[in-house]
């Protein structure tokens, strides 16, 4: 690792074939031109990305044409309707021999990637080094529940079809030295105490 969040995550060669993406604010420009041309994301052919209603809506409002995006033909993007806002950022990447899982504050903008003071780490699990194996598992619970929440039959089968890519990871004991933690069934708090 390098201490950069493009590098680290979306620009490894590593033959993604597969992510979910969690983010508050979206950058249509920024995902399209910036993001999915890069080695690593770019090559990834299925992906799902989650982002708040609010979000959501606000891109359609835009003057933009909507028609010459690659939402929902190069990349499903789904929206989440929550009391307040939908603001976790989740992002996991998987190839047959890794997965790269990131966990911070950082948006899918130009902002929160490049210009913001942003806090996000970033965990391997690999067929020789599964110590993150609980936190990758914590991480497609968290999804599944999302998913289903969404209510979207492509959300919920690109989550699966995520489930049953990474399950030959799954074999022999799981640790979980780090657990991820969300609200989207209990407080925070109530699992924090």
């Amino acid at each position: 690792m390098n201490d950069n969040l493009v590098d680290d995550l979306f620009n490894k060669p590593k033959n993604f074939k597969i992510g979910l993406l969690s983010t508050f604010s979206f950058s249509i420009d920024f995902f399209e031109k910036y993001l999915l041309q890069l080695e690593g994301l770019g090559n990834c052919p299925d992906i799902c990305v989650f982002t708040d209603r609010g979000i959501y809506n606000s891109l359609f409002e835009k003057t933009i044409n909507l028609k010459q995006t690659k939402i929902n033909k190069r990349y499903l993007l789904v929206p989440i309707a929550v009391q307040g806002v939908y603001h976790p950022k989740l992002y996991i990447l998987a190839s047959d021999k890794m997965v790269l899982i990131g966990i911070g504050s950082s948006n899918l903008t130009r902002e929160g990637i490049a210009n913001n003071l942003e806090l996000v780490s970033i965990f391997e699990v690999t067929d020789k080094d599964k110590s993150n194996l609980g936190l990758l598992k914590d991480g497609i619970e968290f999804y599944q529940k999302l998913a289903t929440f969404s209510k979207s039959k492509s959300a919920i089968e690109m989550v699966g079809c995520f489930t049953d890519y990474v399950a030959h990871f799954f074999s022999g004991e799981i640790k979980a030295p780090i657990k991820l933690i969300h609200n989207l069934d209990e407080d925070i708090l109530v699992q924090v105490k």
